[in-house]
């Protein structure tokens, strides 16, 4: 099976947990399929651990994600519906590129990780596409906002309810 992964992160070196959850799924999956990696990154992916991944991966692109934008999308989103990491990460010209991709490898499966990255699934024609949640982020917000300052409490609790509406729909 062919599968086009999309990662809201370049997966290697594995210092975070998504990415450690991202880096074996990749293994398990390219032992038997076609795996094509698309990644966002806000830094530099350093070249020895680009020849990491690519190695088990029959291609990879990274796209770097622009800071003023993603702050100007944030911007234009605060009074919007989506979650605002969804927001961040939901560059025009990453789906775009994405949409090209999905369009000349022909998929049989889009997978994504996370919520944030949900975008791109909407964007593909694969026959079959899968979000890989890992887990319900609108419980852990709802969780922090309890403890976290209380300046913090009403912008927690408005991405803790549109996190909830998005992981649902």
């Amino acid at each position: 099976m062919k599968i086009l992964l999309a990662l809201s992160r370049f997966p290697w070196p594995t210092d975070k947990g998504d990415k450690l959850r991202a880096w074996h799924q990749i293994l398990g999956l390219s032992e038997k399929h076609e795996l094509h990696l698309f990644c966002l990154s806000d830094e530099r992916i350093q070249p020895a651990d680009f020849k990491k991944v690519e190695s088990v991966c029959a291609s990879v692109k990274v796209v770097r994600l622009n800071t003023f934008s993603r702050m100007i999308r944030l911007g234009l989103n605060f009074f919007g519906s989506k979650p605002m990491q969804v927001a961040y990460f939901s560059d025009p010209k990453a789906l775009k590129l994405f949409k090209e991709l999905d369009g000349k490898l022909k998929p049989d499966c889009v997978m994504v990780q996370l919520a944030r990255m949900a975008e791109f699934a909407h964007v593909s024609s694969a026959p079959k596409k899968l979000i890989d949640y890992q887990d319900a982020f609108s419980k852990g917000l709802e969780r922090r906002k309890d403890h976290d300052p209380f300046w913090m409490k009403a912008l927690l609790g408005m991405e803790c309810k549109r996190l909830r509406n998005y992981e649902s729909s």
